[in-house]
């Protein structure tokens, strides 16, 4: 069976990368068809059931991932329902698949034709529905008879973590403070130029292990130190209690990003003939002339234009 869980496509990326990343902690199994759209296994299904109810995200069940995507599509936000096939699903759930440019007019022509729900819709041949959609059809076509029973393993983006382990587990905030600066500079120099959207701090337990963490979905990138050990500072503070203790601290930059690059010009624009012929009218204005047409269907020369001063 795949799992298909859906969010709103205005999500942003790195929301929707700390959403991969969450399923993923689920299952190993686990494709990510687009921005908002993703299919993963049941290896832990009750864990990505939770994350579905945190999340009101749609989502659903099925043998195969366009039988899934279909039922999720159609499915009760903040639930998980299992199906057998797609057939049930009304055809108006086309409207939000864009592998397919299905509008209303589409749809009551298929409503006309008593293709109400996806099963009707998939007895129809792929010459019915070029016939009658053209390219759209054949598109149409290829979606539902698409199936798919298998998923590959997940090969999570890349990310920067660092780590300082004590000596003597800490509770004094001066001292976890001072080591996280030396984290963040390690952090940023293997930025190398890029921008980290997520940031994550762990507390380190004595066997290495991250007993609690606190993250931040960034609105900006962070791109620089400063700005990098001011959201460090506050999590940290976030995460000291006296009675705590911290045997080591774990930074962790996620949905790293190259900044968008503007094009520079190369070549400066050079002037036109409008700009050239303005910049000769003080000093030449007198003996400018300009042609102007009377009769642009005459053979006769003085018919056709007249040349006249440049007026001041």
């Amino acid at each position: 069976m795949i799992v298909t869980v859906l969010l709103e496509s205005s999500i942003s990326a790195a929301s929707w990368d700390a959403v991969i990343e969450s399923i993923h902690r689920c299952t190993p199994l686990l494709y990510v068809r687009r921005h908002g759209v993703l299919h993963a296994g049941t290896d832990n299904l009750d864990e990505v059931r939770r994350y579905v109810r945190l999340w009101s995200a749609r989502a659903a069940m099925t043998p195969d991932r366009t039988s899934s995507l279909f039922c999720a599509l159609n499915g009760v936000p903040g639930r998980i329902d299992a199906h057998a096939s797609a057939e049930h699903v009304p055809c108006s759930v086309l409207r939000e698949c864009p592998e397919v440019d299905v509008d209303d007019v589409m749809l009551q022509r298929l409503r006309l034709f008593g293709c109400s729900t996806l099963g009707v819709l998939m007895t129809l041949s792929e010459r019915h529905l070029r016939a009658q959609f053209g390219d759209q059809g054949i598109h149409l076509h290829r979606l539902l008879h698409t199936t798919s029973t298998s998923l590959p393993l997940y090969q999570p983006a890349d990310d920067i973590s660092v780590e300082d382990v004590f000596d003597d587990a800490l509770s004094e905030p001066s001292a976890i403070l001072h080591a996280s600066d030396r984290l963040c500079s390690i952090a940023v120099e293997a930025l190398a130029g890029r921008e980290a959207w997520r940031i994550d701090v762990g507390v380190l337990d004595r066997s290495g292990h991250v007993s609690s963490r606190r993250g931040r979905i960034m609105r900006g990138a962070v791109t620089s130190l400063q700005q990098l050990t001011t959201h460090v500072h506050a999590l940290i503070s976030q995460l000291c209690s006296s009675l705590r203790r911290w045997w080591g601290v774990r930074l962790r930059l996620s949905s790293l990003r190259l900044p968008l690059r503007e094009q520079v010009a190369l070549f400066q624009a050079q002037p036109s003939a409008h700009d050239i012929q303005s910049s000769l009218v003080p000093k030449y204005g007198p003996v400018i002339k300009d042609i102007q047409v009377i009769n642009p269907w005459s053979v006769i020369p003085e018919e056709y234009a007249r040349i006249l001063g440049r007026q001041p």
